[in-house]
């Protein structure tokens, strides 16, 4: 048996068998015991059904459209070929990562839209249980700056993140480069503190 070739999204770092499969919209709503939250699932342009999560303390479940074309034994086998950091996934776990990757691409797109070259997103490693990726706290972007795609607008890049942006211990920016279509590193917590040392 051939190992499969698996295809990395971009924001969660879910490893994927093809990239035909994801959420296209994302509907919440606040409850009194949590966020309930409903996405649309397509596979290619025609929707296979949605994903649910009711808000309750319950798992994300598939709500099939047709089980005669795509029910729960397809989203089954598409979750029993993911990965993520190297692990298996439950099905649950990878309705929730495509939704997640939906919703830092919505949030993405805004600065994208209105002209911005230099997109940041600040990364956590504070609270969270082992195996986890880190979490997705903050979204920045600065103004009329370009992307930090050479050492000397990367070094730039720095500077006016040390002067703008506090990060605590276990924080990490990292910049969009729309070239690759991937996060890159631009700056941690223990890199600001090493300068100043």
């Amino acid at each position: 048996m051939t190992d499969q070739t698996l295809h990395t999204l971009p924001h969660t770092g879910l490893q994927v068998p093809h990239t035909d499969l994801k959420a296209t919209s994302l509907r919440e709503l606040n409850t009194s015991r949590g966020v309930a939250c409903v996405s649309t699932l397509r596979l290619g342009s025609r929707i296979v059904g949605t994903i649910e999560d009711r808000g309750v303390g319950g798992e994300t479940m598939f709500e099939p459209k047709d089980m005669r074309t795509f029910g729960y034994d397809e989203i089954n086998a598409f979750a029993t070929a993911c990965r993520h950091h190297g692990e298996t996934c439950s099905t649950e776990h990878v309705l929730n990562e495509l939704v997640e990757e939906y919703d830092h691409q919505r949030k993405l797109n805004k600065f994208l839209k209105a002209g911005r070259q230099f997109v940041m997103r600040e990364l956590s490693e504070l609270n969270r249980f082992p195996g986890d990726r880190p979490t997705v706290t903050a979204y920045y972007s600065a103004a009329n700056a370009p992307a930090p795609s050479t050492a000397a607008l990367h070094l730039e890049a720095v500077r006016w993140v040390e002067k703008q942006i506090p990060l605590q211990p276990g924080q990490e920016l990292q910049w969009w480069n729309a070239v690759s279509g991937t996060w890159c590193h631009l700056l941690s917590h223990s890199e600001r503190a090493g300068t100043r040392a």
